[in-house]
């Protein structure tokens, strides 16, 4: 017999302009120009593994990590300040400036948010599921689709000889 076990999942929840205001915050400490070359370099990216990389290098994504270690709580002030400071490159004073921005005008603003997740317990040990395997003849088979040839007449329907209106009168 499985019974359900209600276990609370803490998430971190941060205000929806935190991004605009790191935004600023770039901005007002010179690193808009690194942020913005990032984001060019995203663009030009040609896969999915590539821009995960360099997302991962933009001032605004490194700070946005910071943010949610210190709101869980795993770093302290002056940690933040000495992890900005290193990877930003910032000078010691800049890097408390920013980390007191943030301090203020983010995560004064983040928000603790507990959920009930629901946990099957069970005497069955549970294993995962695995793909079902494709017969060699499924996986060596290739679709064949008739190749056909639009035309105007294939895309519009015909017209077809309208009988004329009828009169209808009024309902009163």
């Amino acid at each position: 017999m499985d019974a359900i076990n209600l276990k609370k999942e803490k998430n971190i929840i941060f205000p929806v302009d935190a991004g605009i205001t790191i935004a600023k915050l770039l901005e007002k400490y010179g690193l808009k120009e690194k942020q913005e070359e990032a984001v060019k370099k995203l663009i030009q990216a040609k896969n999915f593994k590539e821009r995960a990389e360099l997302a991962e290098e933009s001032p605004g994504r490194k700070i946005a990590k910071l943010m949610r270690d210190a709101a869980e709580n795993k770093m302290s002030f002056s940690d933040l300040a000495l992890a900005l400071q290193n990877l930003l490159a910032l000078s010691e004073e800049k890097a408390k400036q920013l980390a007191r921005d943030l301090e203020k005008e983010v995560l004064a603003f983040a928000q603790e948010v507990f959920i009930d997740k629901e946990e099957a317990l069970s005497d069955e040990p549970q294993t995962e599921l695995q793909p079902a395997a494709l017969s060699q003849e499924a996986t060596d088979a290739s679709i064949h689709l008739p190749k056909t040839t639009l035309t105007k007449e294939k895309l519009l329907p015909k017209r077809q000889n309208k009988k004329a209106d009828t009169y209808r009168e009024t309902v009163d």
